[in-house]
């Protein structure tokens, strides 16, 4: 009897992406520009909170000798595990995804650790805890190849959408990766 419930969440969570999916791929052009508007504000404001989380209650400043992508991994780091040195081996595995995700994506590697770290907090606040590491590295392996045009936004709000429907993080990324195959043959 569970096993029939739980196949028809699947079955359930399967149409409300693909609705979802199809409903985010046919804005209009002033939809999109509405869209962008509102995300690049998101954007400042979570870097905005991204930056307090990483550095409230630290007198830690950024070295000048620090890339900004260097940076903005040891601040994913430190959002993840707390306090890191600048040499803490998560730092490297950030950075790693950071450029792996940058690649197939349409956003750059700060809107994507936006995201990233706004979807943590979304899920937490519906009780779903979930390291930003978690996230990343099972997203950046959802696409078998890069798509044009993919926006990342998009990925993450579906994988939230499976996560609050009471899937795991591996069951949300095996359905993400079923329903992009489906979709691109």
């Amino acid at each position: 009897m569970k096993q029939k419930t739980k196949n028809r969440l699947v079955i359930f969570s399967f149409i409300a992406i693909i609705a979802i999916f199809f409903t985010v791929s046919g804005l209009t052009e002033k939809a999109k520009d509405k869209e962008a508007k509102r995300n690049s504000m998101t954007s400042a404001e979570l870097q905005e909170k991204l930056d307090a989380v990483s550095f409230a209650n630290r007198n830690v400043k950024p070295k000048p000798t620090q890339t900004p992508q260097a940076e903005l991994a040891y601040q994913l780091a430190t959002i993840d595990e707390g306090y890191v040195t600048r040499t803490d081996p998560s730092i490297a595995v950030f950075n790693r995804l950071l450029i792996k995700l940058d690649s197939y994506f349409t956003e750059n590697k700060q809107q994507i650790a936006d995201s990233t770290v706004k979807a943590q907090q979304l899920l937490k606040e519906e009780g779903i805890k979930v390291k930003l590491k978690v996230i990343m590295e099972g997203l950046q392996g959802v696409y078998p190849y890069k798509i044009e045009n993919q926006k990342y936004l998009d990925l993450i709000v579906l994988y939230m959408q499976l996560r609050k429907d009471f899937q795991s993080h591996s069951e949300a990324i095996l359905n993400l990766k079923t329903l992009i195959l489906t979709i691109i043959g």
